[in-house]
């Protein structure tokens, strides 16, 4: 009997408000096409994409709702659901000396354990935000190469005491809310290091379903380090 190739499943998420679609698609089709090529596979068409969103998109719930395309070297699934943001009161730096985050994969096991780590440790010497917060309410900063790039779930976007709007140079994984940024010119593209993050006014999380402002990181009770 041939066996059946187990393949890595991929997801686009996209914004969905009473039925329409908040952003263009056209960046995710881009990067759905750019995960398959990376991977070896011919991605689905844009056409083929459209037609399961929408067809999925007469279905959906009022007010903002998660739309998520999971995909291979075809569509294989397109769930809806209302969006329940998450509560973000810290971000803990965490080293990697890998990408943890190549591409959108539907499996998030890496991810999901580096949360749980963060959250069982007692104490940490580095924390940005709410200390006293519920440890659920902690994620991490992944460093990479000793500079800032992502969260487990989110771009960032480093708002300095001047008011200006940093994004690292080198994040993780192409985001689309944070290319948005970038053509709209919102944000500078730099190096962020963890002495950045100390002088920082404030730390925004922006993904597809986050816009600029939507999610915020304030330094209110935090745990910096004289020298990092």
């Amino acid at each position: 009997m041939e066996q059946s190739v187990i393949k890595t499943r991929f997801i686009e998420t996209i914004a969905v408000k009473d039925g329409e679609m908040i952003a263009d698609p056209e960046l995710h089709i881009t990067r759905m096409e750019y995960t398959c090529r990376d991977y070896g596979m011919k991605a689905p068409s844009e056409r083929v994409f459209m037609s399961a969103l929408k067809k999925e998109l007469k279905r959906a719930p009022e007010g903002l709702c998660k739309c998520t395309v999971i995909y291979t070297d075809k569509i294989e699934e397109v769930h809806i659901c209302p969006y329940l943001p998450r509560k973000v009161s810290a971000l803990i730096p965490v080293r990697v000396e890998w990408n943890p985050y190549p591409a959108k994969l539907e499996d998030r096991s890496e991810l999901e354990e580096a949360e749980n780590a963060i959250r069982s440790r007692e104490s940490h010497a580095f924390l940005y935000g709410d200390a006293d917060a519920p440890v659920e309410e902690w994620f991490p900063l992944f460093i990479l190469n000793d500079q800032i790039t992502d969260t487990s779930f989110s771009s960032v976007v480093v708002e300095t005491k001047r008011g200006k709007l940093l994004s690292p140079l080198s994040p993780l994984m192409m985001s689309t809310r944070r290319l948005q940024l970038i053509y709209s010119q919102q944000v500078e593209l730099v190096e962020i290091s963890l002495k950045d993050i100390i002088q920082a006014r404030r730390i925004h999380l922006v993904n597809a379903m986050l816009p600029l402002g939507a999610c915020v990181v304030e330094a209110t009770n935090s745990i910096l380090p004289k020298k990092v």
